[in-house]
C-alpha cells in the first residue's frame, strides 16, 4: 500500500534540488524546467509572478522524503498554466501523480482555462 503524503512545500530550493535531479534524466524531462537546481530556483523565485511558486506546487512525500513534485505557473491574463511535472521517484509513480494532481487542480484558478506542457518523446509514461 502507498503511504504517500501530498502537501504544499515553501521551501523553493528543495523543489528546485528534485527537478533537477530527476529533469536531467530523459525519462523525467520537461523541456522549460532545466536541469541546474540553482536555475531552477531562480526561475520558481523570480519568474512564477502571478502566483507565487510556494503556493502553486505539491510535494508527495513517503517516510519524511519527497518522492514528489508537481506545480504550476499561472499566466492569468492568458488563462493559461504550464504544469511542472509531475517529476515522481517512486515504485508507484502513477498512484503517486495522480494524488499531487487532483491536489494541484484543486488550487488552479477558474480563470486558467489552458494547461501547457512540453514532454518528449523519451518522457517516461505509466
Amino acid at each position: 500500500m502507498c503511504m504517500v503524503k501530498i502537501q504544499q512545500h515553501s521551501n523553493l530550493t528543495d523543489l528546485a534540488t528534485f527537478i533537477a535531479q530527476l529533469n536531467s534524466h530523459t525519462e523525467h524531462h520537461i523541456g522549460y524546467c532545466g536541469k541546474k537546481a540553482g536555475k531552477i530556483l531562480n526561475t520558481l523565485e523570480e519568474e512564477f509572478s502571478d502566483i507565487p511558486a510556494y503556493k502553486t506546487f505539491f510535494v508527495a512525500k513517503e517516510d519524511n522524503n519527497i518522492v514528489g513534485v508537481c506545480g504550476f505557473d499561472a499566466d492569468i491574463k492568458r488563462g493559461n498554466a504550464e504544469v511542472w511535472g509531475p517529476f515522481v521517484d517512486h515504485p508507484d509513480a502513477l498512484h503517486v501523480s495522480k494524488k499531487m494532481w487532483r491536489s494541484m487542480f484543486e488550487v488552479i484558478p477558474n480563470s486558467i482555462h489552458t494547461i501547457l506542457y512540453s514532454l518528449t518523446t523519451t518522457t517516461k509514461r505509466w
